[in-house]
């Protein structure tokens, strides 16, 4: 376990301080003792059926992208295929859960959809963006089959399907000029004197 730890450059603690803002992101970095922190957070990306609508079968997912969490901290621990490129737009991963519950295997081209106003715009029963059309439409292909570190040391309420969003994957001007993209986030920061040094 100490091995998976320090292979994934794991965090000491983590920290939910609500929508990813410049602010609270260099807040946290002077926080004492903090030498490092990253974060990931959930991203309006949806699964778009054969009609191009978004899937409310598989509206109980959560995407996430990422400021380097997952591909420089917290390393995911590839089960089959590779990690993505985060300079790539077109290229996620999916958790064990979300790729065996939809049978998705590495190399196969999805689409997906992104929506504005997360968290504001109106929600079906099933979790699904409801009567809005997708502002913006990705393919993209499934480059590997990941287990995230909650996945790993998780319990069963982290068991949730998630499929990872390159961070090249932004609207026009990016998520700074759109944070209305963007959901909550959560802060993994690294400390001085590591796990055992945090309150």
């Amino acid at each position: 376990f100490d091995r998976h730890l320090t292979a994934t450059k794991a965090s000491d603690v983590e920290i939910d301080p609500g929508a990813p803002t410049p602010e609270a992101d260099a807040a946290l970095r002077v926080l004492p003792g903090v030498t490092a922190t990253s974060y990931w957070t959930q991203v309006g990306a949806f699964f778009l059926d054969e009609d191009g609508a978004f899937d409310p079968d598989l509206a109980g997912m959560i995407a996430l992208t990422t400021d380097g969490r997952y591909l420089d901290q917290d390393r995911v621990a590839v089960r089959a295929g590779r990690l993505l490129d985060r300079d790539r737009p077109d290229e996620v991963m999916l958790n064990q859960y979300l790729a065996e519950g939809i049978e998705e295997r590495t190399g196969k081209q999805i689409r997906i959809g992104t929506q504005l106003d997360l968290g504001l715009a109106p929600i079906s029963e099933e979790g699904a963006p409801a009567g809005e059309a997708p502002t913006q439409v990705q393919r993209v292909k499934v480059v590997g089959i990941m287990a995230l570190p909650e996945d790993v040391v998780g319990s069963e309420l982290d068991q949730v399907p998630k499929m990872f969003v390159s961070p090249a994957l932004q609207p026009e001007g990016g998520y700074e000029a759109h944070p209305e993209y963007l959901g909550y986030a959560w802060h993994g920061l690294q400390v001085d004197g590591g796990e055992a040094a945090v309150d």
